[in-house]
């Protein structure tokens, strides 16, 4: 349940509309992390906390 509620997070942050990030990168990270490939944790957990500040502090979406 937590790894879909940071997923969610990282893939529906308004961060996306400036177009700091590429997002077709990160979608291959969270795949290779949920398969096994690759321990991704690390940078996962670095774009859900940025996507959560984001959306807070600059986008003001201070729900959930």
């Amino acid at each position: 349940e937590l790894y879909r509620f940071a997923e969610d997070s990282i893939l529906t942050s308004r961060i996306r509309e400036i177009d700091l990030i590429d997002y077709s990168v990160v979608e291959r990270m969270l795949e290779e992390h949920r398969s096994g490939r690759r321990e991704r944790a690390f940078l996962l957990w670095n774009l859900f906390n940025l996507s959560r500040w984001y959306d807070y502090w600059v986008a003001g979406r201070r729900e959930g």
